[in-house]
């Protein structure tokens, strides 16, 4: 039984449908069981204790199957006309029952129950709609109060016996029963938009540092800020085109994409900032956006754990390896425009970590004099000498060869 209210309560919901939407829906559908039910327990009532009017019997058997298969409109997907008759057949049937049978069980104040209705079943989208329609509410209710006042019910109140006269316990059940329901499936749909909402956050924070993240969300806008020293390392996959040209393009994605989840995997084990993959490149960088002092030794270490990483990768991938380039220096980092934005540094230590890579050996780690001189004594380093980096002329550059004893990576 519970799994076939639950069913015709999702009747109609579309698969992706947003937890907004969804609630929407549901709340259509359980109102028109609710109203259905309600009219349709009347039937045998009105059928037993009113013998002077078959009319009765007739309003609350069409109104049950009216309003109760309604739900039927949501299947096919016309959400907009489910409400609107679901609201105008609510209000017709108290109308005709008020004009058959007076105030006896205070039907007119089911339009009480109308008002609540609409003002749940209609998004924010059809306000124009949903105002109007409880307006007709309204107006009809206090139209029926006039009339009942100057004009008697074409049944006697005298012809209504107790047993009949379920309409005020009805009236009271039925508010229940919409509280119950509206409050059931509006906590299921907060938990929904709560947890719409936690992924979202989380998709976000992939894309950006949790701090910028938690910026940009509080204050949203360009959010830049200058880093006095910061550590960058750009990492290229050498042989790559070749060995893409070579490769089914589905196999090529499989290879990048375990190679750069290592990368990824060590950029939180070191607790450094992934910035962006640009084609077969890598690019991370450490002390930012949070500063941290240790922010070149760092990414040294993880320097050292990519390229044995890669020594593993390469036996299944012949010939594929890779060149790694560090420098350290001011860097400008953030976050720029309103769509597809990312995380990303700017300025001359930018450049000269990707000069690094670009005139680097294969299979080794370059770094610039100011990443030898951070790291001290506390790693291994080759001097490769003068070399000529584009845009800067001769600078001295370094090969990272791996820790010193004592200390491991």
């Amino acid at each position: 039984m519970r799994a076939l209210l639950r069913s015709l309560t999702q009747t109609g919901v579309p698969e992706g449908t947003s937890p907004y939407a969804v609630r929407h829906i549901v709340l259509q559908n359980t109102f028109s069981l609710i109203a259905g039910g309600l009219l349709l327990s009347y039937v045998p009532v009105t059928a037993l204790y009113l013998p002077a009017t078959r009319w009765l019997v007739v309003s609350n058997l069409v109104g049950s199957i009216v309003l109760g298969s309604s739900i039927v409109l949501n299947h096919f997907g016309h959400f907009r006309l489910h409400r609107v008759s679901q609201t105008l057949g609510a209000i017709v049937v108290p109308v005709i029952n008020s004009l058959l049978i007076g105030m006896a069980g205070l039907v007119p104040l089911f339009l009480l129950a109308v008002i609540f209705v609409t003002f749940s079943i209609f998004p924010d989208t059809e306000r124009r709609l949903m105002y109007a329609l409880v307006g007709l509410s309204v107006a009809t209710y206090l139209g029926l109060e006039v009339w009942l006042n100057y004009h008697a019910p074409f049944l006697s109140e005298d012809d209504f016996p107790p047993p009949a006269r379920l309409g005020r316990l009805t009236l009271f059940f039925a508010f229940c029963a919409l509280a119950f329901y509206n409050q059931r499936v509006l906590r299921k749909s907060d938990y929904a938009l709560r947890e719409e909402q936690a992924r979202s956050e989380r998709l976000l924070e992939n894309i950006l540092p949790a701090s910028i993240a938690h910026q940009l969300k509080s204050r949203p806008g360009a959010i830049a800020d200058r880093f006095d020293e910061a550590t960058i390392l750009f990492a290229d996959l050498v042989n790559f085109t070749g060995l893409s040209a070579r490769i089914p393009p589905e196999e090529l994605v499989r290879m990048l994409d375990r190679i750069f989840t290592i990368f990824d995997e060590l950029a939180d084990r070191h607790g450094l900032e992934k910035i962006k993959t640009i084609g077969d490149a890598y690019m991370v960088a450490g002390g930012l956006p949070l500063p941290r002092k240790d922010h070149c030794e760092a990414i040294a270490l993880m320097a050292l754990d990519m390229r044995a990483a890669m020594r593993e990768i390469k036996k299944e991938f012949r010939g594929l390896r890779i060149r790694i380039g560090m420098h350290t220096g001011p860097v400008t980092a953030g976050v720029l425009g309103t769509r597809k934005f990312s995380y990303d540094l700017w300025g001359d230590s930018v450049n000269t970590a990707s000069r690094m890579e670009s005139n680097g050996v294969v299979g080794e780690i370059q770094v610039s004099a100011a990443v030898a001189e951070r790291l001290g004594d506390r790693f291994r380093l080759k001097a490769r000498g003068s070399i000529e980096i584009k845009g800067k002329g001769k600078m001295q550059a370094f090969l990272l060869k791996g820790t010193r004893p004592g200390r491991t990576s």
